[in-house]
């Protein structure tokens, strides 16, 4: 993650799907009104995603802002117009024993 001068904050994540919901970024993001997530599925499998809102410090997963399904080579691009305290993505495979790897992506400005 790179924070430049407090005007934008950047992040790449890479990693590989389980069976379980795994958090791929948890990034605070109060003090920006541009947010874009990308997610690519770069794998052979589907997975499914969903980014979650948090409205404080409380970590309490309070609004699901989008949700689906990935198949291989699809992106999700997302841009995210309300503010919200923290944002959160998190992963899994759509099919039990099929994992796939991915690359998440964020763009915070001001």
């Amino acid at each position: 993650m790179t924070l430049l001068g407090r005007k934008v904050k950047k992040g790449k994540y890479e990693g590989t799907t389980t069976d379980d919901w795994a958090t791929v970024f948890d990034e605070f993001c109060g003090d920006f009104s541009s947010k874009i997530v990308l997610l690519k599925n770069t794998g052979a499998n589907s997975l499914d995603y969903e980014i979650i809102g948090d409205l404080d410090e409380l970590g309490e997963n309070d609004v699901s802002v989008t949700s689906g399904s990935l198949a291989s080579g699809d992106v999700l691009v997302a841009e995210i117009t309300r503010n919200y305290y923290k944002l959160k993505l998190r992963v899994k495979s759509s099919t039990a024993g099929s994992s796939t790897d991915y690359v998440a992506k964020i763009n915070f400005q001001v």
